[in-house]
């Protein structure tokens, strides 16, 4: 999907927020098991990020609303920092920080607790 094929879709922005949390979680776990070899962090963000996938579809979203979402809060990202000497490991460091990535799994616990949105 192109940035000019997704502008042509209207997705709730109660998912595009969902799914910020979902791939962030996923990011940091990556990051964890990646850059910090915390094992137990990355299953622990790993986990989280598929169980918001999961509720998202268990709550009506259909596929295609799930991926439209994913990629525009993916082209839209104005919180990220990406400098022009970024290795990946100083982007996803700097990004990912255990602060950011506790702040996102406390969201995520908040959806899954009963406020996920729904279509």
């Amino acid at each position: 999907m192109t940035p000019a094929q997704a502008d042509e879709f209207v997705v709730d922005e109660r998912l595009q927020s969902a799914m910020m949390i979902q791939l962030d979680l996923a990011v940091c776990a990556d990051t964890a098991l990646t850059f910090k070899q915390d094992e137990a962090s990355a299953e622990y963000y790993s986990g989280l990020s598929m169980r918001m996938l999961d509720e998202a579809g268990v709550v009506g979203w259909s596929s295609d609303d799930i991926a439209t979402a994913s990629f525009l809060v993916m082209e839209n990202r104005i919180d990220i920092v990406v400098q022009e000497d970024d290795t990946l490991e100083d982007y996803r460091l700097r990004n990912y920080t255990a602060d950011r990535c506790e702040k996102q799994a406390s969201a995520a616990q908040n959806y899954l607790a009963g406020i996920f949105p729904s279509p």
